[in-house]
């Protein structure tokens, strides 16, 4: 039974529903749990049951969990069948030589704190996993927790519980009967101990470990088969010429401290040294791998070269001291130019290039100076026509012509690569504060919204729809909204969600088109106030004659329409 389960049947024996009724059951449990285990000879700590499970290696008779103490049955269910092994002592199965067929018989060779290694009477044929039953040491039982004891002695724990619980309430004759049940019950669990192959085992008395079989003598008498590791300490003679004298299963493990004569056949002389002592006798042919070394170096007599490459591509990092026999060690050979600046051009010819179209690539930035009023570059065509500069058209590609262009009497024109004369500006602004600079294009949508300057909710719109164009700091934009419900509008009416926000000193004013309005109007206007993104909205009633006041919120109805360009000023 789990903890929790022997708490609740004492709970419904005792009638006792609260959740500290059932917490002080708990803490009666753990305490005559303890009681138990100094009666019974247990290790101090508190056990509790616990399932593991381990696969087996091939070729090894020795089988280790983790996660227990100490280990009560072992069993094997990889059929769908538990089939359980017999316990055995360790003396009596490290005597007989393992089989090959499935695991019949086990025993305890080694534990410690949270691991038990158990030796098989079989070496693994197989990855297999098998399980066990055992118990851990724990500081107190709870929750799903089992006594490390067998099921069939738990009401030992439940009968003393009851017995004091029986006392506390003066039913002194039913204390005496779980009293006597306690002591009987307990009785028949020590006699169970005393049967039990793990009586050593349930008393912490078992050896953690276990020696190891010790080959030795000055012969090569035989030694036990299986996983147990022994040392031999004579010298060991195989005579089996042809066959091998011995036969290692597919392992990747070094074996340390092993000198052999010859490896794969062949003696030391066959192979080469790694101190370079060992000359090669004939032409190495590395095949596809390659050859590394901090430095090459080559002793053949000049006339003969000392590397050949077939390969036409180019050699990274490469650092050669000639090209083509020419000397490249200093600017002052005059057959080549040197991207440093260090080559100067001489003669009355110029730089002519002949590459079949008579172009001039550079892959790089052209720079120069000149005297005042000389053109840096200059074109000089027989008749009239254009110049065409040609760049990347990609966004991460630009023609960049500082710090001004100046086109005489000409026209400036841009094409991009798809034809189209286009102007593109970033999108982010950089602003500038030269008065004769423009800065800025942009085209876009926003959202015009009929709002209150006390508050806005609730509204519902036919048509909500804006547009805008912002030249530098000039914004033309257009709106067109019509309310299909007015909603929850406080204070003064406005126009709000222009796309910026209005410049500090002021924004600006437009006239507008309206319907569906509560009053009746002569003209209305929109005027955009400054550092603000939203317009009033102001106008002259009819009744009023000529002077002019805001739209109010009962002045907008559920159909209400406004329609208008708005042009102001912005902040940037």
């Amino acid at each position: 039974m789990q903890f929790s389960q022997i708490v609740d049947d004492l709970a419904d024996r005792l009638n006792l529903t609260s959740t500290d009724s059932q917490t002080r059951l708990g803490r009666e449990v753990n305490r005559y749990y303890r009681r138990l285990r100094t009666a019974l000879g247990m290790a101090d700590a508190t056990t509790r049951a616990v399932a593991v499970s381990a696969a087996k290696v091939l070729g090894v008779a020795t089988v280790t969990f983790s996660g227990v103490q100490k280990i009560t049955r072992v069993y094997d269910d990889t059929s769908g069948t538990r089939r359980y092994l017999t316990e055995k002592h360790w003396d009596e199965l490290r005597e007989k030589n393992p089989g090959t067929n499935n695991p019949t018989e086990w025993a305890t060779q080694s534990a410690d704190d949270d691991t038990v290694t158990i030796l098989l009477n079989v070496l693994a044929q197989d990855t297999d996993v098998l399980k066990a039953d055992g118990f851990l040491t724990t500081t107190d039982l709870s929750g799903s927790q089992v006594p490390a004891f067998p099921e069939d002695f738990h009401d030992i724990l439940i009968e003393g519980v009851l017995a004091d619980e029986y006392r506390k309430r003066e039913r002194l004759d039913l204390a005496k009967i779980s009293k006597a049940e306690y002591e009987a019950r307990l009785s028949d669990l020590r006699m169970w101990f005393a049967k039990s192959l793990n009586k050593a085992n349930q008393q912490g008395e078992l050896a953690t470990t276990r020696s190891s079989f010790l080959g030795g003598g000055s012969g090569g008498g035989s030694a036990p088969s299986g996983g147990t590791s022994y040392i031999q300490t004579g010298l060991v003679t195989f005579d089996r010429d042809p066959d091998a004298p011995f036969a290692v299963t597919a392992s990747s493990a070094v074996v340390p401290n092993l000198d052999a004569d010859k490896l794969d056949g062949l003696d030391s002389t066959a192979f080469i040294r790694a101190n370079g002592s060992t000359p090669l006798t004939a032409n190495w042919d590395a095949g596809s791998f390659e050859i590394r070394a901090e430095t090459l170096e080559s002793d053949i007599a000049t006339g003969t070269a000392p590397l050949t490459v077939a390969s036409t591509t180019v050699v990274t990092n490469l650092n050669a001291d000639k090209v083509d026999g020419k000397d490249l060690g200093t600017s002052s050979d005059t057959q080549v130019i040197f991207n440093d600046g260090g080559t100067t051009l001489s003669g009355s010819s110029g730089l002519a290039f002949n590459n079949g179209t008579g172009e001039l690539i550079v892959n790089g930035a052209i720079h120069g100076s000149k005297s005042a009023g000389d053109a840096l570059v200059q074109l000089t065509v027989a008749t009239v026509q254009d110049w065409t500069i040609g760049a990347d058209f990609s966004d991460s590609s630009r023609l960049k012509i500082a710090p001004a262009l100046s086109v005489g009497s000409g026209d400036l024109v841009i094409i991009a690569a798809t034809g189209i004369e286009q102007l593109k500006f970033a999108a982010t602004q950089s602003a500038s504060s030269n008065a004769n600079t423009l800065d800025d294009y942009e085209e876009g949508t926003w959202t015009p919204v009929i709002s209150g300057s006390g508050g806005t909710a609730g509204q519902a719109y036919t048509t909500q729809a804006g547009l805008y164009v912002k030249v530098g700091q000039l914004v033309h934009a257009t709106f067109n909204v019509e309310l299909s419900t007015e909603g929850t509008i406080t204070g003064n009416a406005q126009i709000s969600g222009l796309p910026f926000a209005a410049h500090a000193t002021y924004g600006g004013i437009s006239a507008i088109s309206w319907a569906s309005l509560a009053t009746n109007w002569v003209i209305i206007f929109a005027e955009v106030l400054s550092n603000a993104s939203l317009a009033s909205l102001v106008g002259a009633p009819a009744a009023a004659g000529s002077s002019y006041t805001n739209l109010a919120a009962a002045d907008i109805t559920d159909t209400t329409i406004l329609r208008g360009t708005i042009i102001y000023r912005a902040a940037a």
